[in-house]
């Protein structure tokens, strides 16, 4: 069959996508993201764009955007077929690394930006003429610092005893 033609889904392959469309939505990720990181997951062999393309039905534009997606959540690789211009996509399966790539493009960039933006709240706070307004916001931000603190300190040690890479 042509990787230009539809491809028949397996009921095996269906049913990856179906779970893995659950995960996304759950993360609140599109449905396609789902689809495609299922299909992926389930192929035994790196697949190619056109190859994806014509098994899922999704645009072009979509499974390129799902692709670049999951590339930067470290759940997809390439790889290269010597002798074929192509490249192919292969799902990540280790759930350490999974877990690893999400986290380090999601979760990380947030808190090593969080002192900024909670100074940031502090100079707001100071501008705050009602007295009992201020105290109050001040002790939100002071717990807002320390789970900042407690989930800095949680991921440095779930890395140091479960190293996501």
């Amino acid at each position: 069959m042509s990787e230009s033609s539809n491809i028949t889904l397996s009921e095996a392959e269906i049913a990856f996508m179906e779970y893995f469309v659950r995960i996304a939505q759950a993360f609140s990720l599109p449905r396609s993201l789902g689809e495609l990181f299922g299909y992926l997951f389930a192929q035994a062999e790196p697949v190619s764009f056109d190859h994806i393309f014509a098994a899922l039905g999704q645009s072009k534009g979509s499974v390129s955007m799902g692709l670049r997606t999951l590339q930067r959540l470290q759940a997809v690789r390439t790889e290269y077929k010597v002798g074929d211009r192509r490249t192919y996509y292969v799902a990540e399966t280790s759930l350490r690394r999974l877990l690893g790539g999400i986290m380090e493009d999601t979760i990380l960039p947030q808190l090593r930006t969080s002192n900024e933006s909670l100074n940031l709240i502090e100079q707001q706070i100071d501008t705050t003429s009602n007295p009992t307004d201020k105290a109050i916001l001040q002790d939100r931000l002071k717990r807002l610092r320390h789970w900042t603190e407690k989930s800095q300190t949680a991921l440095t040690l779930l890395n140091k005893f479960f190293p996501l890479h």
